[in-house]
């Protein structure tokens, strides 16, 4: 996707955007806590600066994330993180680990719903 289809969506109202990274990294359990940090707020803060409105929300890269993770994503500035977990948005209280439905696994989401 390029900045100006990202800017024409935003535009829109229809869409909401966030981020996943600056790298997409395969796994963020498995970085420092200084790369996590990094990842969080240089991709958020590029998103802010190019869109000039301020970026909320952020989905874990392949859903790879633990409690570490997620404090870290508060503690970058998301108001709230979504995860990959199978399962309605409200059975998580946990606002860093809200988990969702992906496009890519709808066929098992489908399976585990009946």
């Amino acid at each position: 996707m390029t900045w100006k289809q990202l800017k024409e969506l935003q535009s829109s109202g229809l869409v909401t955007i966030g981020s996943q990274t600056l790298s997409h990294p395969p796994d963020l359990t498995r970085l420092s806590n200084a790369a996590i940090q990094k990842e969080f707020k240089d991709s958020k803060l590029r998103l802010e600066k190019f869109l000039g409105t301020n970026i909320q929300y952020l989905a874990y890269p392949n859903g790879k994330y633990n409690r570490r993770v997620s404090l870290l994503a508060k503690e970058s500035g998301y108001r709230a993180a979504f995860t990959e977990q199978l399962l309605p948005a409200e059975s998580h209280p946990n606002l860093w680990e809200i988990p969702r439905y992906v496009h890519t696994k709808y066929e098992l989401a489908w399976l585990k719903c009946r």
